[in-house]
């Protein structure tokens, strides 16, 4: 973990570092001592000076407490929590080959400058599961991106690990056997990972993320998910979700949704819901054209605390005043000309994962630009859902 190997990059950052420059000091610097030449902190017991150096948050300046003493010296391989950054993928490696298992959290982050294979993607990770994390973070500026099975990261089985991580954008290829027992949390970022495959092995996952998901169809069935939460910038095309156990569901579409999007929802438990895309439907009234730019649907616990009442003023919303079923967001505008859009208003909105509506909420942008201004219309949605109409 010493500076000796790290690239140049490296060391600067390391060097504007508080915690990473600890370590890197010039030649003919000493450290002082106390009066008593005592050295009183090494007489500490294990577990306290495991807790220090937890405290650090740099493994880097853990592993350079061994100069303050040689009871101090390989001390930072049993620490409970080790963030790996600014290091090289060498050093890293070295250093993850002297942990002692089990490992608490580490935390690996590997600068942009270092861009790794996919191989070397999978090494890193094998060489990291042996160390049974309890939770594991590894955020890593990959190469090109692939689409074939040959170009995917090889997941090792984390069967102790209950809370994972990943960050990267290459696909991840499942273990030939093992589950992923111990595994309650899941976080994704831009890889993707054969989900059919990989939740059934899951039988204790509660939480769910995908930060970017990248194909235009999302399965997701499991019986224990308790949250899930997906941000696509992909045109999506298809999304089944079965998750009897789901308490809240967050999902966002950016780029749209196809005109030939199927839903299937099968989570009755869900409370807490934050469910947009990016529209692009059309509704000509007044002889204008009207463009719905976003649409989300919100439970009450996302609705804005004031409302502008008959008299104009704002005040706040009580709460025997907030509705009880589900908030509809319209951001429309004019616009002169949208293109091909199939898709109406009604359309669009009867598309919406749910029917229990109480809460109208319109942001209008004019000009390209979104007004602030914003009313609710309180209702039951539920009646005239099926035969919508706007005048």
């Amino acid at each position: 973990m010493a500076a000796q190997g790290a690239c140049g990059e490296c060391r600067r950052w390391q060097l504007d570092s508080t915690c990473c420059r600890v370590g890197l000091l010039r030649r003919g610097t000493r450290l002082r001592r106390r009066a008593d030449d005592e050295d009183h902190i090494s007489a500490l017991p294990d577990d306290l000076l495991l807790h220090i150096l937890a405290r650090l948050g740099c493994a880097r300046a853990a592993a350079n407490t061994s100069l303050l003493s040689r009871r101090w010296r390989g001390l930072w391989t049993r620490s409970p929590e080790l963030n790996f950054h600014m290091i090289t993928p060498d050093q890293l490696h070295a250093a993850l080959g002297r942990i002692v298992r089990p490992a608490g959290s580490p935390r690996i982050f590997l600068p942009s400058h270092h861009s790794l294979s996919t191989d070397r993607i999978s090494s890193l990770l094998a060489t990291t599961a042996p160390l049974a994390p309890t939770e594991l973070a590894v955020e890593i500026h990959s190469g090109k991106r692939g689409s074939r099975d040959a170009d995917a990261v090889e997941l090792p089985c984390f069967d102790r690990t209950a809370s994972l991580r990943l960050d990267f954008d290459q696909r991840l290829r499942l273990p030939p056997a093992g589950n992923f027992a111990a595994l309650e949390s899941l976080s994704v970022g831009s890889g993707h990972v054969a989900l059919g495959g990989l939740l059934p092995r899951c039988p204790c996952l509660r939480k769910l993320r995908f930060s970017i998901w990248q194909f235009d169809s999302v399965t997701i069935h499991s019986p224990s998910l308790q949250e899930l939460d997906v941000f696509a910038p992909v045109q999506l095309q298809r999304v089944d979700i079965v998750a009897p156990m789901l308490k809240k569901l967050k999902f966002s579409a950016i780029n749209d949704i196809s005109n030939a999007f199927s839903l299937s929802l099968s989570a009755p438990l869900v409370d807490d819901l934050s469910w947009r895309w990016n529209a692009r439907s059309t509704s000509d009234r007044f002889g204008v054209l009207w463009c719905m730019w976003s649409l989300k649907l919100k439970t009450p616990e996302h609705l804005e605390h004031t409302l502008v009442t008959n008299s104009r003023e704002n005040t706040h919303l009580q709460p025997q005043h907030c509705p009880h079923g589900h908030i509809l967001s319209l951001n429309i505008g004019v616009t002169d000309n949208l293109g091909d859009v199939a898709w109406t208003f009604e359309q669009e909105i009867s598309r919406i994962p749910a029917r229990n509506l109480s809460v109208l909420e319109l942001k209008f942008r004019q000009e390209g630009i979104f007004m602030e201004q914003w009313c609710w219309i309180y209702f039951d949605f539920a009646p005239l859902y099926k035969n919508l109409r706007w005048n």
